[in-house]
């Protein structure tokens, strides 16, 4: 039974990445700003900001 309850924590996570990837990319320079996985990439692009570790968008 042990091999049955390992399952769905296994099956579970998939599942959350795939929420908060949704949850983040709700607008499409939120999405097109967290492609951007370090600082340097991030500043490259006028629109996108590195704030708490993560490129976001500056909306302005």
């Amino acid at each position: 039974m042990s091999s049955q309850e390992a399952a769905p924590a296994q099956v579970g996570a998939p599942v959350e990445e795939a929420v908060s990837a949704e949850a983040i990319c709700n607008n499409s320079w939120e999405c097109y700003c967290a492609s951007f996985k370090t600082q340097d990439a991030c500043r490259t692009i006028s629109r996108c900001i590195w704030w708490n570790n993560r490129c976001q968008p500056t909306y302005e």
